[in-house]
């Protein structure tokens, strides 16, 4: 069910970057940019840590 759920997930995620790829119009916001890789290293950090302390 994990699986099926995380494979759906990013093909929907995929679906959207393609949508936008494709659009005539793009616009840059610097700040979701910012805190989007704000977020993801301190997720992906917060994630290694507690995986790697329970063992």
């Amino acid at each position: 069910m994990k699986h099926e759920l995380s494979s759906t997930c990013d093909a929907i995620i995929f679906l959207f970057l393609g949508m936008v790829l494709v659009s005539d119009r793009h616009v840059w916001h610097t700040g979701f940019v910012l805190w989007t890789l704000f977020l993801c290293l301190a997720c992906r950090f917060l994630g290694q840590s507690l995986i790697t302390s329970t063992e």
